[in-house]
């Protein structure tokens, strides 16, 4: 159940990755198994927060009851719904943490700092921490909590102008998705959009 947010409490967020996937499955497949992630999160975390747990909306029916039920047993840990917007939880927690999910990308812009457990392009941008060591998690939580509070330097902002200027000067239209949750991948239209974007890729 989604917590009122207007006595607030202090959280971290944990996004969960929609299954079988490449994001998850290859690029993080150390860190795979979700629930064993969520629990080392767990022994982790700070007394002082709690920690959220979102259901990605495209993977909706696809875990079985008991892994919720074992989610939600776990000390000091909250099921959010998973339809609350994403990007108010973003503003409100003091971290984010994802296997390779974007939500870190998107946090990093706003200004909320994120742990990730693989290797993702958006790893350079301040406040966006890699863990590629479970043991180091404890450490690294805390020490990705304090920059929450912390503003940009100059030098910061500087980094992070010029990785946005980079990817949207290497973006093309197109949507790749999941045609059930987003028939639009599918047509003509986008389908000739990817094909641009693809080819410059490639080189053809």
């Amino acid at each position: 159940m989604y917590e009122n947010h207007g006595k607030q409490s202090l959280f971290v967020l944990f996004t969960l990755h929609k299954q079988p996937e490449a994001s998850v499955d290859i690029l993080g497949s150390y860190y795979s198994d979700q629930l064993w992630l969520i629990e080392a999160i767990v022994r982790s975390m700070p007394i002082t927060h709690k920690l959220y747990v979102k259901e990605h909306s495209n993977a909706i029916g696809d875990r079985s009851i008991n892994f919720y039920k074992k989610v939600k047993n776990l000390p000091n840990t909250v099921l959010v719904d998973p339809f609350v917007d994403t990007f108010d939880l973003i503003k409100k927690a003091d971290l984010i943490l994802t296997i390779s999910g974007t939500v870190a990308y998107e946090s990093a812009i706003i200004g909320t700092p994120s742990i990730v457990f693989a290797d993702m392009f958006f790893n350079v941008l301040p406040k966006v921490y890699r863990c590629n060591n479970i043991e180091n998690l404890y450490y690294l939580i805390r020490k990705a909590i304090k920059k929450k509070y912390e503003p940009l330097s100059n030098e910061e902002k500087e980094e992070t102008v010029k990785f946005l200027a980079y990817v949207i000067a290497n973006s093309f239209e197109g949507v790749i998705s999941d045609p059930q949750s987003d028939p639009y991948c599918i047509t003509k239209e986008n389908i000739n959009n990817l094909s641009v974007g693809f080819s410059h890729l490639l080189g053809v």
